[in-house]
């Protein structure tokens, strides 16, 4: 038994003619009913159809098309470019990330825990004396980062001032 026709909102995401003599036109609805289904334009109005596909293609608009069944290879009855684009797809979380913490004029072993901690680490760090203190660090603090980014040291035997 064919599934129920009607009226939906729908993404076009291929068209053209096949060597059938159709014009096919492949359909996303957009509210999730079905994705990427071929569907046939009624022949009196093919080539009107496939040109009104191929602006939604190049606009990045919906269309709104009534449909003889929803199941694939059915007939498209209309088909209208609607005024709205699609709207994009969420895009995929970033990586996570962290602030940089303030580690000038702590001893260089004590910043580079506190850059642990932060999930970061350390750079130039390795071979510092143990009276070794932080003058200065690269991305400064309160910088947003990703996670398990890379602080730049430098540091300075000399007594604070």
């Amino acid at each position: 038994m064919p599934a129920p026709g009607g009226w939906f909102r729908c993404r076009v995401t291929k068209a053209g003619p096949a060597e059938d003599g159709r014009m096919y036109i492949c359909l996303t609805e957009v509210n999730g009913g079905w994705t990427d289904r071929w569907f046939f334009a009624v022949d009196a109005y093919k080539r009107e159809m496939l040109a009104t596909a191929f602006t939604a293609l190049s606009t990045g608009y919906t269309v709104t098309t009534a449909l003889e069944s929803t199941d694939e290879y059915s007939q498209i009855n209309r088909l209208y470019v609607d005024s709205s684009p699609v709207p994009p797809p969420p895009l995929p979380p970033g990586p996570p990330t962290t602030t940089v913490p303030d580690v000038r004029e702590d001893l260089v072993s004590n910043a580079v825990r506190t850059l642990r901690e932060a999930s970061l680490n350390a750079g130039n760090a390795n071979g510092a004396p143990a009276n070794a203190r932080v003058v200065s660090q690269a991305p400064a603090a309160d910088t947003v980062v990703a996670v398990e980014s890379t602080v730049n040291l430098t540091w300075t035997t000399a007594p604070p001032r």
